[in-house]
């Protein structure tokens, strides 16, 4: 007898309900939002799962990977695809959730996510990091610039030398606004550490992903883009199925 199982994942703890190909209930409760404590109530309560789902979400990567490692049958589907086919319940409950989920199991109603690898995960967060690092070095950089005017100091464009080299020359008013300056100034050169400590990790992963030999010079670019189509992609088979057209 298949089984069928429907997951409604919060931060802490996760509604678990399974039914068999009829649809009847076998078995609710609640477990950790855990790979183990599911994959443990799924082997323990339902080892003749044929699916197992849950929606997208903060926590659907980590349960999707985690659970897939141990062999169990997990299927991500798109929360809004899941939404659609939920709202005939009449009360919304995470119980009510996990029971509809498991109803619609074994008719795939609702179309699949695939769920990117950790490592393409890894490289699409290091990009974000570095892009708001960026953004934070440039919102000092702005701060410096535009709290001096007001002092009459107005620095021109440039990098680092062109913060010291005005408040040099007029010590007189740059003593007072040196106050407030010079954190800000510390924020600025460790935020630019910072960015390029991840630009040399991120040049690193491209040269591992190219297998440590350099492409072509026709079809060559820069580790930042090179790294963003890859951990954007991640497996390209996927997007040749029309029912995995959204990744995560």
């Amino acid at each position: 007898m298949k089984q069928y199982v429907g997951l409604d994942v919060s931060q802490k703890s996760t509604n678990v309900c399974i039914v068999d190909e009829e649809g009847r209930q076998l078995w609710t409760g609640k477990c950790l939002s855990t790979p183990e404590a599911i994959a443990t109530v799924v082997r323990e309560r339902a080892p003749l799962a044929e699916r197992v789902g849950l929606e997208t979400g903060p926590l659907c990567v980590c349960i999707t990977m985690g659970s897939r490692r141990v062999k169990i049958p997990v299927l991500c589907i798109d929360a809004r695809h899941a939404k659609a086919a939920l709202s005939m319940q009449l009360n919304k409950t995470d119980e009510n959730d996990a029971a509809g989920l498991a109803q619609i199991m074994p008719y795939r109603l609702v179309r699949e996510v695939h769920v990117k690898s950790f490592n393409a995960h890894l490289q699409r967060s290091m990009l974000q990091s570095r892009l708001q690092l960026v953004n934070m070095r440039r919102d000092a950089s702005n701060q410096v610039r535009g709290a001096l005017k007001v002092f009459g100091i107005v620095l021109p464009p440039g990098d680092w030398s062109t913060f010291r080299s005005p408040c040099a020359r007029t010590p007189g008013r740059a003593r007072g606004p040196k106050r407030f300056i010079e954190p800000l100034l510390a924020a600025w050169r460790a935020f630019g550490e910072q960015v390029a400590l991840l630009d040399k990790r991120l040049r690193k992963a491209a040269n591992e992903h190219c297998g440590g030999e350099e492409p072509d010079d026709g079809a060559r670019v820069g580790p930042l883009i090179g790294m963003a189509y890859v951990a954007t992609i991640d497996d390209p088979s996927a997007s040749r199925n029309p029912a995995t057209w959204a990744l995560i």
